[in-house]
């Protein structure tokens, strides 16, 4: 996880790679093995700050610099809830592409909620 600061070096957001490791209920055997066996991305940023692209440059950052180049990775999944346009934007943005929407993936406050399933590969040529 990277801290996302301003220009006074104050903390403003975060970045950060995860593991998904079967946090969400796919249903699909082969949609199961190709999610899970993956890497996340997670990102945040304060009310003030939202709308600037920040995210998004730090969300490419991440995946080109770390996920690709350093980790290895051949995709880096972005999972957001479907009432998230924000959220969406970012990914997209940052070159994700969505993939489906998968039903009742993920609890939040007592409730299944459907998720949009996101995926950015990473080029071909692009260093490894």
């Amino acid at each position: 996880m990277w801290a996302i600061r301003n220009s006074n070096e104050e903390f403003i957001g975060y970045v950060g790679l995860y593991q998904t490791n079967e946090k969400y209920v796919i249903e699909d055997d082969q949609d199961k093995k190709f999610f899970n066996d993956s890497y996340g991305i997670g990102y945040y940023i304060s009310l003030e700050y939202r709308g600037l692209g920040i995210v998004s440059s730090a969300v490419n950052l991440v995946c080109n610099e770390i996920a690709f180049k350093e980790l290895h990775l051949n995709y880096v999944v972005g999972i957001t809830f479907v009432d998230n346009e924000r959220s969406h934007n970012v990914l997209e943005r940052s070159g994700f592409k969505l993939v489906k929407v998968l039903k009742n993936a993920f609890k939040k406050s007592g409730e299944m909620r459907d998720v949009y399933w996101f995926i950015k590969e990473r080029e071909v040529g692009q260093i490894q």
